[in-house]
């Protein structure tokens, strides 16, 4: 009798253990006390990485997909409040979500049936920044995204440049944010077939570029980096192979634009294949 009761007894111990997770509880404990003044709700929180409570394993009692906080700009801890985040994912589908007046914005789990790798744009007030990586598992925007900026973590998600004007959020009480699923016009990645004579700089893909990129890429655009005016910035290795990969995505012009023909992109591919000649 002494030995089942020692064996039922260490089983029932093992149970208990099992049903923890230490590195999960010690993730939730690094995340600190709530803010003074703050309750528990959509505003508290802001910059820090949503899933850890609200991935599925708690303590949070709602279960999301993704999450962030999307701040104005760079350099500032203003929040993007009103910013549009629209995901999207490996089968075109996405999702818009609106940023409260602190930045927070979520997306619950259920309501987005995303295919990964996902990416993101966000867009306050006119100004628009496209996510260049791509999520692969992760809907927990502060697990990469970490102030300062350093050598593992891009910083924190902005959206507007630094010398913007944006109106200062006028937060007041709990604010919920919305969000809604939808469907892109059909944008299918490119297979260039290429054969020359190859497209030219000055012949093909300037009027591409002024017709659908020059407006933002540009010293006075929304999104003066990289700037796309000359032969020189657009040929450069790193901008061309980043413009490149966007383009074949779907990714640039950023959604909702339409994106480029199928034409376009594949003139684009087949100047980067022949050697971007001006």
């Amino acid at each position: 009798m002494r030995t089942v009761s020692g064996f039922a007894l260490v089983v029932s111990l093992a149970v208990a253990v099992s049903c923890a997770d230490p590195v999960h509880d010690r993730a939730v404990d690094a995340l600190g006390g709530e803010k003074a003044g703050v309750r528990q709700g959509p505003t508290h929180r802001p910059g820090q990485p949503c899933l850890t409570c609200h991935g599925g394993e708690g303590p949070g009692d709602l279960e999301m997909a993704f999450g962030g906080t999307l701040y104005a700009q760079q350099d500032s801890d203003a929040p993007g409040a009103g910013a549009v985040v629209r995901l999207l994912d490996s089968k075109n589908h996405t999702y818009d979500v609106t940023a409260n007046c602190v930045g927070n914005f979520w997306v619950p789990r259920g309501a987005f049936a995303s295919v990964y790798p996902v990416t993101a744009v966000a867009t306050v007030q006119g100004f628009s920044r496209v996510m260049t990586t791509e999520m692969h598992r992760d809907g927990s925007c502060a697990d990469c995204h970490v102030n300062p900026a350093s050598a593992a973590s891009p910083g924190h998600l902005w959206a507007a440049p630094a010398d913007s004007d944006l109106p200062a959020s006028d937060c007041k009480g709990d604010e919920d944010v919305k969000g809604v699923a939808s469907k892109l016009a059909t944008c299918t990645m490119v297979t260039p077939s290429c054969a020359a004579p190859f497209p030219t700089y000055t012949k093909d893909v300037a009027p591409i570029l002024e017709a659908n990129c020059v407006g933002c890429h540009q010293a006075k655009g929304q999104n003066p980096n990289p700037s796309l005016t000359s032969y020189r910035l657009v040929s450069a290795l790193k901008t061309r192979v980043t413009m490149n990969t966007l383009v074949a995505q779907c990714r640039m012009p950023p959604p909702p634009l339409d994106p480029l023909s199928d034409g376009d992109r594949q003139t684009l591919a087949c100047w980067i294949a022949g050697g971007a000649k001006q």
